[in-house]
């Protein structure tokens, strides 16, 4: 059985871009709505991180919010997706980067019913888009998102094709700022470096630990609980990473 690896890159737009910036990164909450006060594996579920999203957006302004992937589980029913997808639209979500799992699995996923702006590398799904950019005067942001998926008869010129649209758009548009997100190892990652030079990487990741691995490459994930921060200042038209956090929503972790 061959890997085959899909990518997203996906532009945000229609958001005010100002000298701050704050990017919060959710994952891996594979179908949980409702919280498990479990001892050994705790999750905090879609009603949890709701909440702390809510309070975290009233607070704060200027912020991006995405989700790198694997909404659902095969267990997940109709009624939890639907309260899931409803759910990701109420809470604004800018890019929802949809996992090869979470295409096979929701069919509300592959028609969008909810109008959310999913993302990925399915050409044959018209409802999902390939890539967006963020436009501000100030600058622009382009995220890049990376799908794994096992494929028997992977398409290497489909594929070809899609790196040299990222590849020609990028010297197009001239973004600030790329990041990537996605569930990706580290050699796949000094491979996409080779193709396009991201400034930083915000990985799914069930360990959690470290969440630092680099200066530039973070992993976190771990049944939904955890919810990375990342705050981008700019000086003098540069960008830089001003600060990183991971909060743990199970343990209702205080907004600072």
């Amino acid at each position: 059985m061959k890997f085959k690896f899909l990518t997203i890159c996906f532009i945000l737009s229609a958001l005010p871009l100002h000298s701050e910036v704050r990017v919060l990164v959710t994952s891996s909450l594979k179908g949980n709505y409702d919280a498990c006060y479990c001892q050994l594996e705790p999750i905090s579920g879609l009603e949890l991180r709701s909440q702390f999203l809510q309070k975290y957006k009233k607070k704060f302004k200027n912020v991006i919010l995405l989700e790198a992937g694997n909404l659902f589980s095969k267990e997940t029913t109709n009624d939890q997706e639907k309260k899931i997808l409803d759910s990701y639209h109420t809470l604004g979500y800018q890019a929802i980067s949809v996992s090869y799992e979470d295409l096979l699995l929701s069919e509300s996923i592959r028609e969008n019913k909810n109008s959310l702006p999913l993302l990925g590398n399915f050409p044959s799904v018209k409802k999902i888009k390939p890539y967006r950019i963020l436009n501000a005067k100030e600058g622009k942001l382009m995220i890049f998102g990376w799908a794994t998926h096992h494929h028997d008869n992977g398409n290497s010129a489909s594929e070809n094709s899609y790196w040299a649209e990222i590849q020609n758009a990028i010297p197009q548009e001239t973004p600030d700022l790329k990041i990537l997100i996605g569930s990706i190892s580290e050699k796949e990652i000094q491979s996409i470096r080779q193709k396009v030079n991201f400034d930083l990487a915000i990985l799914d990741d069930e360990k959690t630990i470290p969440f630092e691995q680099s200066k530039d490459i973070f992993r976190f994930g771990k049944n939904g609980e955890h919810i990375g921060e990342f705050i981008f200042t700019q000086t003098k038209g540069k960008w830089n990473l001003k600060s990183k956090k991971l909060y743990s929503v199970y343990k209702n972790q205080k907004i600072e």
